[in-house]
């Protein structure tokens, strides 16, 4: 089911570099899952309050990579 949001825009005016830029992504998702299977966010979260560029400005996690052991 192809996602349609606008994030790389559409048409005539596709970014030429989205295909790069999702596979760049799920690359680094996928090596990070493998380096820390078991991260885990902790309280603190905070969002960016600007409009255009929605994220967090923090986002505090525990990343381990065996039971019991922080990286």
């Amino acid at each position: 089911k192809p996602n349609k949001h606008l994030a790389f825009a559409g048409g005539p005016h596709l970014c030429v570099g989205f295909q790069l830029a999702r596979m760049e992504g799920r690359i680094a998702i996928s090596r990070f899952l493998q380096r820390f299977p078991l991260y885990r966010l902790i309280d603190g979260a905070r969002l960016e309050g600007r409009i255009r560029f929605r994220g967090y400005a923090a986002l505090p996690a525990v990343l381990s990579t065996v039971a019991g052991e922080a990286a």
